[in-house]
């Protein structure tokens, strides 16, 4: 996710056009709504998008989101900025990280052959919407009773029980 918040920090502007705009405002506010052009308003957004989407894949509660955005610790009650940010901004975010998988997909496939895309770059969607850290681990978080193969490296499924979505609920 790292290179693509660094492409769209690159084109501001394109901010706009990949992640519907009134997500972005009910996340930040009247004050962000003032400001004018699309680039000025992903200069403010990214720098306090990209923790926050740090911590949703690091299985981070959702107070810990209302932390990394700044939230005083008094105000931090029922979270709601991070409940707009798990609700609305990321299945944008999951759509933006999917977009890599469906452009390396697009050439073989208009010439008729079978695209051969790795793994990580597959399953980035899914990664960013279960807020996982690996791949493997939205397996795991689809189907729990699977036993994973011991062969496989490492428990990736690493905050099953402490997702933040699950842990509010």
């Amino acid at each position: 996710m790292d290179v693509l918040f660094d492409w769209i920090e690159a084109h501001p502007a394109w901010l706009t056009h990949l992640i519907r705009p009134n997500d972005i405002e009910g996340l930040f506010g009247k004050d962000y709504r003032e400001i004018d052009g699309s680039a000025a308003k992903a200069k403010v957004a990214l720098p306090q998008i990209r923790p926050l989407l740090t911590a949703w894949m690091g299985g981070k509660p959702l107070c810990d989101l209302e932390r990394a955005i700044g939230t005083k610790e008094h105000l931090i009650k029922t979270c709601e900025t991070a409940r707009h940010f798990a609700v609305r901004l990321v299945p944008d975010l999951a759509f933006v990280a999917g977009l890599p998988a469906r452009i390396l997909a697009g050439k073989p496939v208009a010439a008729g052959k079978e695209p051969a895309i790795p793994i990580i770059v597959q399953t980035l969607s899914g990664v960013v919407r279960k807020g996982v850290r690996k791949p493997r681990a939205t397996c795991q978080c689809r189907a729990p009773q699977i036993r994973v193969p011991a062969e496989c490296p490492q428990n990736l499924c690493h905050h099953r029980s402490s997702h933040p979505v699950r842990r509010s609920v």
